[in-house]
């Protein structure tokens, strides 16, 4: 619950930010957050990173960098209660990767979960058409 509510304030907040600020700056201030707090909670058992590591960890930033660039373009041009659904796809993604490189399936708990962001999202699809306001129609004669 606590990581939907944060998804949801930021997704608000990329929003509202596009206002003033490009996607780009955003992007690197959303990065330079997560590394400090990332460094912060894998200070305790740090390991020195080996030099045999710095492509594939290169590649991740670049490819993380990359695709955040393009989600924050997305919420900045589009609604993000019709963006956000569409982030789900990345379950399948995430399922169909540890499956292949690890031979792994989610546990049952992960499975509810993914139910619930899945259906929850179709559920605000729905309801976002119903409410979709629609252009009047032309009248049959001038």
């Amino acid at each position: 619950l606590a990581a939907a509510t944060a998804y949801a304030i930021a997704a608000i907040t990329v929003s509202l930010l596009t206002r003033t600020d490009t996607s780009q700056s955003m992007v690197v201030w959303f990065l330079v957050i997560m590394a400090i707090g990332a460094g912060l909670l894998a200070l305790p058992g740090w390991v020195p990173l080996q030099l045999a590591h710095a492509p594939l960890i290169a590649g991740m930033g670049l490819a993380g960098a990359l695709g955040q660039i393009a989600l924050t373009r997305a919420f900045q041009l589009g609604e993000a209660s019709m963006i956000a659904p569409l982030e789900y796809s990345g379950l399948v993604w995430v399922i169909g990767w540890d499956l292949a490189f690890w031979g792994q399936l989610p546990d049952g708990y992960t499975w509810a979960g993914a139910a619930i962001i899945v259906a929850s999202g179709l559920y605000l699809l729905h309801r976002e058409r119903l409410n979709r306001v629609e252009p009047p129609k032309p009248l049959d004669h001038p």
